[in-house]
């Protein structure tokens, strides 16, 4: 008998990684270029917008770990919204397809 494996997204913005707890009033957004997601926040007086393909290979965050399970929700989850923040819920979109 073959095993079926199901996924259900996160449904709220959290991660295990310290990192994304770092920066006081952080969000992620779509880089206005390129469209990519991006971890932004400030730095001193500077806004810093790190993409999360950087971030995954800085913190050697894995496909298919919690964070790099969560940052991939993020990135479909901005598809539907224009920011979100940790601890936010992720869009109904992307967890049932239903539209919020």
């Amino acid at each position: 008998m073959t095993q079926v494996l199901t996924f259900r997204p996160p449904e709220v913005v959290a991660f295990d990684h310290k990192f994304f707890g770092t920066f006081e009033d952080a969000y992620f957004r779509l880089d206005s270029n390129d469209a990519l997601p991006v971890f932004t926040f400030e730095l001193g007086q500077q806004t810093v917008a790190l993409p999360f393909g950087g971030i995954k290979r800085e913190f050697a965050i894995q496909e298919y770990a919690s964070d790099g399970v969560m940052l991939n929700t993020v990135a479909r989850s901005l598809h539907f919204v224009s920011i979100l923040r940790p601890g936010d819920p992720v869009p109904p979109e992307v967890l049932t397809g239903d539209a919020s």
